[in-house]
Order: C-alpha cells, then structure tokens, then sequence
C-alpha cells in the first residue's frame, strides 16, 4: 500500500512494494538520481520499511515540483536497474580476457586521472563495459566507488552523464595538473603543451552527452504519474 506525504519541503513516500531489501539496487540507483536534484538536501531510504524521504533545501517547495522531481528521479532509476541485468556474463577463455581488459582500462582510467594528456572518461567506460560482461561482482564495486562510481551509473542508465559529474571531472583535471605544475617547476614550453591538453581535455568534457534537466517531467510507466503522485500528496491517500 503506497503512502505518501509533503509537509514543509519533505515528501515521505512509503511503499514496500518497491523499496525493499529486495531492490538494493533500485534503492542505490534512486537515491544516486535524488541526489543529483541541485535543490534536494538529502535523500534517506529505508528498505526494511519500504520508505523514502526527500528533502528539499526551499521549505515552500510546491507539491507539483516535488511529486515531478521523484517520479523523473524513480523513473531513471527503474531505467538503470532494468538495464543492467539483462547483460550475459561471457564463459570460458573470452571471460579472462574481458577481466583483464577491463582490469587493464581502469588502470589505465586512474592514470588518466593523475597524468595530464590521457583520456579518463573513455578508459572508465570501457572498463565498466568488459566488467559488467565478466565479473558483476567486480562491476558493482566499480559503480559504487566515489569519484567514478557515479559515472558509471549514469551513462548506463542515460547515456550520458550528469552537469556535476562533467564538473567533476573537470574540477579533478585541473587539481591534479595545477598539483604537478607545481611541484615540478617546468619550463614554459611544457606549459603551453600542457595547456592545450588540458583545453582540449576540458572541450572533450563539455561535449559529452548530459543528462536533461528535472523539467523534463518523464512519466513513470507501471507504478506512478506526476499527476497521480500529486492526487496522492495534496489527499493525504
């Protein structure tokens, strides 16, 4: 039985049916998108009371805002935890030699972190793409890392990633190149070829595919609408 209330910029959605312990990962995948929302201050799921609140940093957030910003957030979620299972886990021979290239392009993804000049998105991506086809074990502890897991998570569900982790990853460039220039004291010849790297680097970042904005309003197909989602919060059902 869904019960659901918004008072004062929090919505309290209760629904076993859908968070349990049952769908860890559409709990991990739903609150990664909730705390993507740049106006949500927190997002806390309990499974084994199938309830999530979500709060919103504006107290007179309007119920339309909130129920369309969790159905758009559930939504993708539901997205991302349908994906995933439906890759085949390769046998034999082929599963070693995915396990050692996925292995192989992480290595090469956290080298592309340090060093300036080295693609890092497209390493990550190809390393969660050879571990999701070898190792699932190996590939959710991928997704659930910190600084990539977020990543991950959102190119498979979307395609694309988040303005935040664009900024992420362009925040991480500069930190470690400024680190380096630093510390080694080069010329300015180095300089200059370090610069337009990093601006193409920067460039590549900027393109990337982004996930749309919380407006889009998606509807959420099998569970709740916005429209029905607001019917809910403004009756108190």
């Amino acid at each position: 039985m869904t019960r659901i209330s918004f008072d004062h910029g929090c919505l309290a959605v209760h629904d076993p049916r859908v968070i349990n312990e049952g769908r860890s990962r559409l709990a991990s995948f739903l609150a990664h998108e909730l705390a993507l929302l740049h106006d949500v201050v927190s997002a806390d799921l309990d499974l084994k009371r199938g309830s999530c609140i979500v709060r919103w940093a504006d107290c007179q957030t309007a119920v339309s805002h909130a129920a369309a910003a969790f159905v758009t957030a559930l939504t993708a979620a539901r997205t991302a935890e349908q994906a995933t299972p439906q890759t085949l886990i390769v046998q034999g021979p082929k599963r070693l030699l995915f396990l050692a290239a996925g292995g192989g392009c992480l290595a090469m993804t956290v080298v592309g972190a340090i060093v300036p000049g080295v693609p890092t998105v497209p390493f990550l991506l190809a390393s969660s793409y050879y571990l999701a086809r070898s190792s699932r074990r190996l590939h959710a502890t991928l997704a659930a890392t910190p600084v990539f897991g977020g990543i991950v998570r959102e190119w498979e569900a979307h395609r694309a990633i988040s303005r935040q982790s664009k900024l992420k990853l362009a925040g991480l460039t500069l930190i470690v190149v400024a680190a380096t220039l630093v510390i080694t004291q080069v010329g300015p010849v180095v300089i200059a070829v370090v610069t337009l790297v990093v601006t193409t680097t920067m460039v590549g970042i900027a393109r990337m595919p982004e996930i749309g904005r919380v407006s889009d309003r998606r509807r959420l197909a099998g569970w709740l609408s916005a429209k029905n989602l607001v019917n809910l919060v403004s009756g108190g059902s």
